[in-house]
């Protein structure tokens, strides 16, 4: 069984019309289980009406500054969770929570200065604001320059908070862009585009390498800034992104990337540490899965997501989204060979360290072992 721990709701912040923030305590006894890197999320676990969810939520809040663990939920049309949370969720109430996860922020590996070229829309300012907090204390010589997509002025997540900062610190710089903004509305009057980019997003050629790019938000506009900042002549490995708006990402980074980095258009193929294993030839395979220290082994199929097959078996294996978006379900392929349709949000660094993502992953050897303990 995966690990939960009881979250106390300390303070519920209205921000949007429909969003709010939720500031947990941790009992002291969970403390260290609940040290966190900047911008990682937690997975709250739901009782709702006697039907259990859970949802993955993205940390706001900075280790270096901030007391409570705060992350903040965006109401979805029609989705039971955020409903619940925005509308009924009350302070006080007790939340079980599994420990923080994720790997969007990289914690830069010199101790140079950088300066943070941040993207978000909506609710993706979540993990950003707290990348914001993080590089603006942990160095006063690096800058942050924030850019911020929403429909209009009301629908700014942390807009008061967002301003605190950038007049306490002059090397924060904040680009607010707007889509349908009011009349009297002083800043970027359109939607983020590659034009927009090219307008306001100035850096040296020369200092390029001291540059870290994060983004969060919608695919496209995801999909425009990592264009503009690829033909800019940014490396891949400076721009980092996460996305828990959509299920699917471009199929232009489909590949197949294992050592030898082979090809293949329509998916990337994984092979396992200890090696490729015998191909499935009737459809049929074992998964054998590492899951909080107790080893087990199924039976399974070569056409549906191994994490389902767990599941299906009444294995409770670590997931939230289903959808490749986020990296709850991150497992270590030992042996065998798996194919994901879509990369999701895969790194090559992932891949070359046998990495996947188990919602995506379907076994297409007979014998599959994954190690979800990393």
């Amino acid at each position: 069984m995966v690990a939960t721990y009881p979250l106390i709701v300390r303070k519920k912040i209205i921000e949007t019309e429909d969003s709010v923030s939720l500031l947990f305590s941790v009992a002291s006894e969970h403390q260290q289980t609940f040290v966190y890197i900047p911008a990682q999320f937690l997975t709250l676990y739901f009782n709702i009406h006697g039907i259990s969810y859970r949802r993955s939520y993205s940390i706001s809040s900075s280790p270096l500054v901030d007391t409570y663990l705060q992350t903040t939920v965006k109401r979805v049309q029609g989705g039971v969770v955020s409903n619940y949370i925005v509308d009924h969720l009350k302070e006080g109430s007790e939340i079980l929570s599994r420990k923080p996860a994720g790997k969007f922020f990289k914690p830069p590996a010199d101790l140079k200065p950088k300066h943070y070229y941040l993207f978000a829309g909506g609710s993706g300012i979540t993990p950003i604001f707290s990348i914001i907090k993080t590089a603006l204390l942990s160095d006063s010589k690096n800058e942050v320059t924030l850019f911020y997509a929403n429909k209009d002025e009301s629908s700014i997540i942390y807009y008061n908070e967002l301003e605190k900062w950038r007049k306490r610190y002059p090397n924060f710089r904040i680009w607010h862009i707007l889509s349908r903004p009011k009349e009297n509305w002083c800043s970027i009057r359109e939607r983020l585009s590659q034009k927009v980019l090219e307008t306001y997003l100035k850096f040296s050629s020369k200092n390029i390498l001291s540059n870290l790019f994060y983004l969060c938000g919608p695919s496209g506009l995801m999909d425009t800034v990592e264009s503009f900042l690829t033909q800019k002549g940014v490396h891949k490995k400076q721009i980092h992104t996460e996305s828990f708006f959509t299920a699917k990402r471009s199929l232009k980074q489909a590949q197949v990337l294992d050592l030898k980095k082979e090809e293949d258009s329509s998916g990337i193929v994984i092979r396992g540490k200890l090696g490729e294993g015998d191909k499935s030839s009737d459809n049929t395979c074992w998964i054998k899965a590492n899951i909080g220290g107790e080893v087990i082994e199924i039976k399974a199929r070569s056409d549906l997501p191994i994490v389902e097959q767990l599941l299906a078996e009444g294995h409770n294996p670590p997931f939230s989204c289903l959808s490749g978006s986020c990296m709850s379900c991150l497992a270590v392929l030992k042996k065998g060979q798996i194919k994901q349709e879509e990369r999701g949000i895969l790194e090559d660094s992932n891949i070359q360290r046998h990495e996947m993502l188990t919602c995506q992953a379907k076994p297409e050897s007979q014998v599959v072992e994954v190690d979800y303990d990393i």
